[in-house]
């Protein structure tokens, strides 16, 4: 399926052709082309893949347009977010769960709060960060004493 969005030039395009938009005006023909491919829910890349460099983003009100067409269909908008800043503007922008931890910094107390006061689920999606993180080779992220119980 072709659930995701971007923008042009954007996280994603690099591997292949997806839908890209540039404006609000355009959101719900892209919600309506995905649910008439079978899409069960729309997936928004709102960042690039890495907090060092700097890539083309949807505009705040292209994201609050996606996620409103979406939510106007019965479907999940779930954002791709890597800093806490697009994070927080995915959650103001009603998103119903954010896929992808931020990894510009560790998520603090009031983050925390924000997303559950708006019942936003978070995949962080260690395997995503055990790769980026630099975990050595034949290590085991479950197995990281940092992350037991």
């Amino acid at each position: 399926m072709r659930q995701c969005l971007t923008a042009p030039g954007s996280h994603g395009t690099q591997y292949g052709p997806i839908p890209t938009i540039t404006e609000p005006a355009q959101a719900q023909a892209f919600v309506d082309a995905r649910i008439a491919e079978g899409s069960d829910y729309i997936k928004i890349i709102l960042a690039g893949g890495s907090v060092r460099r700097s890539v083309p983003t949807l505009s705040a009100e292209t994201l609050k347009a996606v996620i409103a067409a979406a939510k106007q269909r019965g479907k999940l908008a779930v954002v791709h977010v890597v800093t806490e800043n697009h994070a927080r503007l995915a959650i103001e922008a009603g998103a119903d769960g954010l896929v992808h931890i931020y990894k510009d910094g560790r998520a603090d107390v009031s983050f925390a709060r924000l997303a559950k006061s708006r019942g936003v689920f978070v995949i962080p999606t260690l395997t995503v960060r055990e790769s980026n993180f630099g975990v050595p080779t034949g290590a085991s992220l479950a197995s990281d004493a940092r992350l037991a119980p």
